[in-house]
């Protein structure tokens, strides 16, 4: 009788210890796999720390901003800077860019559209660059708010909401809240309209 449970634990050892070593050698190739997968796939990712160093005229950015030809706006306290992957211009003398005075440069919202017209405000003045034309515009004065949802721009100024009208490269109203004081966000809600 000894031998036959010495022969039966014998083989029960066997057959753990067999399924242990498969769970083990499985667990080291599908750990295999995952590592050359993921190296495989991994980009690496670079960074650029940006300074005054390099061109910006401070280091308090308000708004950050990727047009559609990739290079990167900052909107600073003295005004918008442009980032092209190699240099910074700086965007200072707005009273010619605008033809008009302009005495606050901080930037405090910067957004574009998908046809790659970025707005940004400058203290509270609106401004359009229109990237086909490479010029910058004024549109509208006393804005408190910036804002694109759904590839549409929203902005605010008083107790009223605005949009942009591509086609017809102007400011809609879109409604009159009736607010006491000043918008300050939009949010659009994409699931009542």
């Amino acid at each position: 009788m000894l031998n036959i449970f010495v022969l039966f634990f014998t083989f029960g050892q066997y057959f753990y210890m067999r399924g242990i070593i498969r769970y083990r050698i499985m667990r080291f190739f599908l750990i295999t796999i995952l590592l050359v997968m993921s190296a495989v796939t991994a980009r690496p990712v670079y960074f650029n720390h940006l300074g005054v160093k390099d061109g910006l005229p401070q280091l308090s950015v308000h708004a950050i901003y990727q047009d559609k030809l990739g290079r990167i706006w900052f909107g600073t306290e003295e005004g918008v800077c442009i980032y092209n992957g190699e240099e910074i211009v700086n965007y200072k003398n707005y009273s010619q860019l605008l033809n008009r005075s302009v005495t606050n440069y901080t930037v405090n919202h910067i957004t574009g559209t998908d046809e790659g017209d970025v707005f940004f405000t400058i203290g509270n003045l609106l401004v359009r660059y229109d990237l086909k034309e490479d010029c910058f515009y004024t549109l509208k004065t006393r804005i408190s708010s910036l804002q694109k949802t759904q590839n549409q721009i929203f902005l605010s100024s008083g107790d009223s909401i605005f949009t942009w009208n591509p086609t017809e490269k102007s400011i809609d109203l879109f409604q009159v809240t009736g607010v006491k004081d000043n918008i300050t966000s939009v949010c659009y809600d994409i699931h009542l309209h």
